[in-house]
């Protein structure tokens, strides 16, 4: 069977989506109190299960004085009734959120509930019928399960819904408060901001992947794990090439491996073909989905009370149709699921080509294995095809029974629409119909689909013997085709109609994200005369942390007269502004000293909570959102600078101008004594409580400063911060003297940047400073490393960003990280593992597990967002140069391993010593299995070193001793040109490819060892170790299976350091010749044969239909010996049969012709001709030396008959 020799990792590639459904019992209460009113709700908004004692009815009434026969005065929690009557007055005061009134039916007539209190703080549930008459009027959230009349002008502010009809006549108004729905104190009724969802455990997710190379692994990565410990069930849907698939694509489906709650390998298989059928190779498949689920059972809320259910599970399973035991496996279900899906978990008999198939009945669903037609069979047997394998062991298979529904559902941040269903492959018409036929058959629809959905469907179906699986053909947003495909060893590849079970998924979106509030930085010491600048954060919760990333429209008020200031972003006066990415930076202007209250709400009105603010280090309130701005302070300028880099700074003195709202100086060419001091704003708490640095001195030792002002009232002075952050400077002057009582104030914030970023790894052999392939290499392709990255400030001389200061205080989400090919510089970028990280606040650096996919050299970069919405990028954020990366290890592809004589009538062979051919390429492949195409050229180092092994050793010679039957180890009698250690490739490395083009042979033993015979060799194995050329070694050979030293079989013990490419027939051969006897008169004919050693004697090579004798060395008379010499026009001739070279069979023919001048009988030659034949140096053989290899040689006799052979003497008989 296939071995799986390459391993892909694909960590979702083609945008891949992976989601999440869970089991949901509860809705988010913004769904059911919609705006506007909605009514007849299922039944999933439900009081809670454990209540108060329910006590009788609760009843208000009253004209003159309003009287109530209880309590109407209540604290937050809940309060049963069997039913509620209010008429005629105000009732109902609360106290904290929130109160919950539950009652059997509800009626108001002109009566007020909860009009003094938050609205959040009353939520009443009724169990029956709600009405409201005349001017009623309620200040809370109501929901009801009978029906609901609203009359009059009766009013409810907060929110209403029913499990009933709702019916609101005359004018009868409802007015929906979204904050107070979100705020509110449900009970766990419903999910929002006082009850999150919670986040519930992973119970199913889908994606989609693809294969770039048949038989090879690939690795799925979830995007959202399951639980630890929890093994989930895959699902994977093999697809077909819809052009032509008889020609171009052949059968083909996919096993699964190493599921953990990580993911899943799959690999690409091939089920073999019968002897004498051509193999068709299949299409790498691309856009092949999946679905991953836990056992048990779950649903997928779809709006209704029960939702869309489905349960998986799992069996063990050892029948399979056409094999052994047709049995299905049953599991009992719930006939509510009508559908089901099916697929073997495990390859536990990887050498029986295995499927699944399931059906669904009344019971449950059914479950078994199938064969196909990929088996052996005699008149007592079934066999798994090419084996002796007539019982499996226990396969497990999934199963996924679904309900047959469709629709569309929100869950874990993604709306999806699904549908699932059954359909078909074909029409039902006699005859097997062909791949094509089944493709073009898109009579299966889709429901409610915008595009292609991610699709998985399985057979739940066995109609005829030839069983089959099935492959996905076209899929658009309407309609599926599906085809049985079959296996090319007992049948053919058309199939009769079949069934399938179907689940598809279309993600149309994500949820929106919601600002739970904003906040409002605000720089301290308003002034009047100049812009404040403020930071305006969308936060997605109540910390504000994280800020919202999608882009939002926010709504700034008030709304400020022109001629009294307004917001502004640069010259622009807005009164919206778009924040993206959580941050907006805006000016606000105020040219009074009235407070100033400021808030901001999302356009549509949508925002949750109460706006904060937060002036310079203060803390943050609502509060603080009233502003005081004054008429004189001092207007800081402070540029954000890099850490550690002293930057000069301006304060100016200003008040307001008595005729303008613009600053002019508050006083000039006078020296003033001003306190400065400082706060942490972002980290509040520094690793190292670093020093801010006014004039060279520590602000914290000298706080008061001598500061000279010009005439525009300017003073500069230098202010440095070594860390990382975002720092608050305030100035402050109190008068004395004749300034007593004088106070002038300002503060300004500014970001201090990291200049950069050291990058490195801590390895010393991580730097190739040559930047080519001479330097050491340092890591694989695509196995990981350490990649420490600290944060750096600035210093005079940059030129080492490593020897800087550290801004340990630097901390940053998201932070980008990509990479840069140096060498080869026009090679392939590939792929890093890591492309972001969050950067934490620490003295030592981060630390990253990266890797990167190719070979090379390389540089890695970080691409950090703006620092605390500073404009100020950091300068240095690429690494040296890294490297070299190599290949993890070496792929043998398209071995073939062939003997010279590939025309026997029994099978190929070589001679010993004569070349054979051995063929073979190379791929450079990193951790992952993918090929390296950087390795070429100079980066391209790897060689190898040729093995050879007998398995088993046969030789019949040694059966006599211990080694008889084990492995032999021939290394050193194999040989080829340039030698068979370090043989370069023939065209160097190219695209991580290498080509070898070999003829090797085993040279002969010598004439001292067992008298000179040898072999045969039937199993003669060559090999190869793959020697990379580093100082240390990195990569071998992938899946070594030879060891030519052990005397064993190495894949037992795991010893193996080679590489098999292929087994040849070697015999140790000679060429011998017979003499020959006749007239003068007429053609000589010499037999020749081709003889092999088979272990305990010579024997004709019946096989040899490839040995060519030259025609010169046939006609060569040099070595002719003649008894008696040749006479004056006489001559011999020797020639080879035309018709029997090459040899046919091991024999061919030489010619001998005597002639003479003329031709006349007398002058004809007699007499013995003795002559050698150069023939191929392995069929020589010790002819005429017992430690030297000859020619054959043979003698041609003319002029005598030699008589018959078993005739001792003749003699004339008379009559």
């Amino acid at each position: 069977m296939t071995s799986y020799v390459t391993i892909i990792r694909i960590q979702l590639v083609i945008a891949l989506t992976v989601f999440c459904i869970s089991a949901q019992a509860v809705e988010q209460c913004s769904t059911i109190f919609t705006d506007p009113v909605t009514g007849n709700h299922n039944s999933l908004f439900t009081e809670p299960a454990v209540l108060p004692i329910k006590i009788p009815k609760l009843e208000c009434k009253g004209k003159k004085k309003s009287t109530c026969n209880r309590s109407d005065d209540f604290i937050a929690g809940d309060f049963n009734y069997t039913s509620g009557r209010f008429r005629n007055g105000n009732y109902i005061t609360t106290s904290g959120t929130t109160t919950r009134l539950y009652f059997d039916n509800l009626a108001l007539t002109n009566a007020k509930l909860n009009s003094t209190g938050k609205t959040e703080d009353l939520i009443i549930y009724v169990r029956g019928s709600f009405s409201m008459s005349g001017q009623s009027q309620i200040n809370g959230i109501v929901y009801a399960t009978g029906a609901v009349s609203i009359s009059g002008r009766a009013n409810i502010t907060g929110g209403l819904a029913a499990s009933g009809a709702v019916a609101i006549q005359g004018n009868a108004t409802v007015t929906v408060n979204p904050n107070a729905i979100n705020n509110a104190n449900f009970g766990g009724m419903c999910f929002n901001s006082v009850n999150p969802e919670p986040q519930l455990p992973t119970t199913m997710l889908f994606g989609r992947t693809s294969a770039t190379q048949v038989q090879q692994e690939i690795r799925v990565n979830f995007l959202r794990r399951f639980d630890a410990g929890v093994t989930p069930l895959i699902f994977i849907m093999p697809n077909i090439n819809p052009n032509n698939p008889e020609q171009n694509d052949g059968p083909a489906s996919i096993r699964l491996m190493n599921v953990d709650n990580t993911g899943f390998s799959w690999i690409q298989v091939q089920p073999p073909v019968s002897t004498g059928k051509t193999v068709l190779p299949s299409i790498p498949m691309l856009n092949v989905d999946w679905i991953a689920v836990t056992e048990g059972e779950h649903k997928l809320p779809d709006g209704t009370p029960t939702g869309t259910r489905w349960v998986a599970g799992k069996k063990e399973v050892n029948n399979a149709f056409n094999l052994s035991d047709t049995n299905w496996v049953m599991e009992p279900l719930d006939s509510i699921y009508s559908l089901g899906l099916s697929q073997a978990q495990t390859n536990n008999n990887p050498e029986c080509w295995l499927t699944s198939v399931s059906e669904i009945v009344s019971t449950g669903i059914r479950l078994n294995l199938d064969v196909s037609r990929v088996f052996d069979s005699t008149s007592s047997e079934i066999k798994c095809a090419g084996t002796d394998i007539s019982t499996l062991v226990n396969e497990t298979v999934a199963y996924l029974a679904l309900e047959p529904k469709g629709g569309e559902t929100t869950l874990n941040g993604q709306r999806i629409k699904f549908d699932f269903g059954r359909g078909v492959n074909r029409g039902p018409e006699k005859g097997g119909q062909s791949l094509t036929q089944q493709c073009n058959f898109t009579e299966t629809t889709l429901t409610g689909f915008d595009n292609p959905p991610f699709f998985i469907g399985k057979k739940s179906t066995r109609g005829g013997p030839d069983g089959g699986w099935f492959r996905r053909c076209l899929l658009d947003n309407n309609s599926v085709s599906m085809v049985v495909e079959e296996d090319l060893y007992g049948g053919n590849r058309r199939h009769l109609q079949e069934s399938f079970d179907y689940a598809a998924f279309e993600i149309i979106g994500s949820v929106p994200q919601s600002v739970d509030h904003f906040e409002f930085e605000i720089e301290s010491n308003l002034l009047t005369c100049k812009p404040a600048s403020v930071t305006l954060k969308a936060c997605q919760n109540a910390s504000c942390n994280p800020l919202l990333t999608d882009a939002v429209t926010a709504v700034l008020s008030p709304n400020i007269a022109v001629n009294n200031g307004g917001w502004y972003q640069g010259e622009n006066r807005i009164q919206q502004v778009m924040v993206e990415n959580g941050r907006a930076a805006i000016d606000l202007r105020h040219f009074s000293t009235d407070l100033l209250t400021i808030n901001a709400a999302v356009l549509d009105g949508s925002t949750v909570n109460e706006t904060l603010c937060q002036m310079g280090n203060g803390t943050k309130s609502n509060a603080n959102c009233r502003l005081a701005f004054a008429d004189s302070g001092f207007f800081i300028t402070i540029d954000d600078k890099y850490a550690n880099k002293p930057e000069t700074a301006t304060i100016q003195a200003v008040k307001k101008s008595d005729n303008s709202p613009q600053c002019v100086p508050a006083f000039a060419n006078v020296t003033k004594n001003v306190q400065f001091s400082h706060d942490y704003l972002e980290p509040a708490s520094p690793l190292t409580s670093p020093e801010v640095l006014i004039n060279g001195s520590n602000i914290t030792l000298t706080p008061r400063y001598s500061l000279d002002f010009n005439n525009e009232g300017s003073a500069d002075f230098t202010i440095n911060y070594p860390d990382a952050g975002k720092i608050a400077i305030t100035a402050e002057l109190i008068g004395t003297g004749d300034e007593l009582g004088l106070t002038m104030a300002g503060n300004r914030s500014f970001v201090s940047v990291p200049f950069g970023f050291c990058i490195q790894a801590p390895e010393t052999n991580s730097q190739c400073l040559s930047e080519n392939a001479n330097c050491s290499a340092f890591k694989t392709a695509g196995s990981q490393f350490d990649l420490n990255i600290q944060a750096k400030a600035w210093a005079i001389n940059n030129t080492q960003i490593c020897a800087n200061l550290t801004t340990p205080s630097y901390a940053q989400a998201d932070i980008g990280l990509s990479h840069q090919l140096v060498q080869p510089s026009d090679g392939e970028l590939g792929a890093i593992s890591v492309d972001n990280y969050a950067h934490n606040a620490t003295q030592q650096p981060n630390t990253i597990q990266q890797s990167v996919t190719e070979t090379g050299v390389f540089k890695f970069v970080t691409v950090p967002p703006a620092y605390l919405g500073s404009g100020l990028g950091i300068q240095v954020n690429t690494s040296a140069s890294m490297g070299r990366f190599v290949p993890a290890s070496f792929k043998l592809s398209t071995p073939n391993v062939r003997s010279v004589c590939e025309t026997g009538i029994e099978q190929s062979y070589s001679y010993l010593g004569q070349d054979f051919k051995a063929d073979f390429s190379l791929q450079a492949l990193n951790v992952n299995g993918n090929i390296t195409t950087n390795y070429r050229g100079d980066f391209g180092k790897a060689n190898i070193d040729l093995v050879a092994q007998d398995q088993p050793y046969i030789n019949a010679l040694n059966s006599n001793q211990p080694d008889y039957g084990r492995f032999a180890n021939l290394t050193h009698r194999l040989s080829v040109v340039g030698g068979i250690d370090n043989i370069a490739p023939e065209n160097g490395w190219i695209a991580g490819q290498a080509s070898f083009a070999l003829s090797p042979k085993l040279n002969r033993t010598d004439a001292s060892v067992n008298n000179g015979v040898d072999g045969p060799f039937s199993r003669m194995t060559i090999g190869f170790d793959v020697n990379d050329n580093e100082t240390l070694t990195f990569a071998q050979e992938l899946n070594p299976d030879m060891k030519a030293s052990l005397s064993a079989d190495c894949t037992l013990t795991g010893s193996c350091d080679a590489k098999v490419i292929g087994q040849v027939l070697l015999r140790h051969g000679r060429l011998v010749m017979d003499n020959t006897y006749g007239p003068e008169t007429q053609p000589l004919t010499m037999p020749m044969r081709t003889k092999y050693w088979n272990g305990s004697a010579w024997q004709l090579n019946t096989d040899d239909n490839c040995t060519l004798i030259e025609s010169a060395n046939a006609q060569s008379k040099a070595q002719f010996v003649y008894s008696p010499v040749l006479q004056g026009g006489q001559s011999v001739n020797r020639t080879l049969s035309t018709s029997q070279n090459p040899f046919v069979a091991g024999g061919s023919q030489l010619l001998w012709q005597a002639a003479g001048t003329p031709p006349s009988l007398t002058e004809v030659y007699r007499g013995k001709v003795t002559s050698s034949l150069i023939v191929p140096d392995y069929l020589q053989w010790y002819w005429d030396s017992s430690t030297e290899y000859s020619n054959p040689s043979a003698s041609a006799y003319f002029g005598r008959f030699r008589g018959h052979d078993k005739i001792i003497y003749w003699r004339e008989v008379g009559q």
